[in-house]
């Protein structure tokens, strides 16, 4: 269930993978579902901008060119936008019945990543990135 091979489920995605920009704009307006408040939705953006590309303002990039997930970039087993520990959350992503390939569950598990921990402490790592994104909000 969470290999990073090309799921069913994304096939009509298939269009995204080659084209940088309407893969970012797409995911842009997924986070917005996910995250439907502006400020949290900007300071998500910019998170999976940093997760993706090191840059807040950043293409966000969720698949590589052939379908799989975006891996992270020192080989670890983070994939994905928001580089989601494929390994590690395995079994919460499991007991909910989600498939990490699957972008709505993909989604989901990130929506729950981020209520279940008040906000963005998965993403610590990164915080020197996003940061000044959500600090310019207040």
């Amino acid at each position: 269930m969470l290999s990073t091979q090309i799921a069913i489920a994304d096939i009509q995605h298939a269009t995204l993978y080659n084209n940088a920009a309407t893969q970012s704009a797409f995911l842009e307006d997924k986070i917005r579902e996910y995250f439907p408040d502006e400020t949290v939705a900007e300071v998500m953006i910019a998170i999976a901008a940093c997760e993706a590309s090191g840059n807040p303002r950043g293409l966000l990039i969720h698949w590589q060119a052939d379908g799989s997930l975006l891996p992270n970039n020192q080989g670890g087993q983070a994939r994905g936008m928001f580089q989601v520990m494929s390994r590690l959350h395995a079994p919460d992503m499991q007991q909910r019945g989600l498939d990490i390939n699957n972008i709505d569950d993909y989604m989901t598990f990130v929506r729950y990543l981020h209520d279940r921990n008040s906000g963005y402490n998965d993403w610590y790592p990164s915080r020197g990135c996003w940061n000044p994104v959500r600090l310019a909000q207040n």
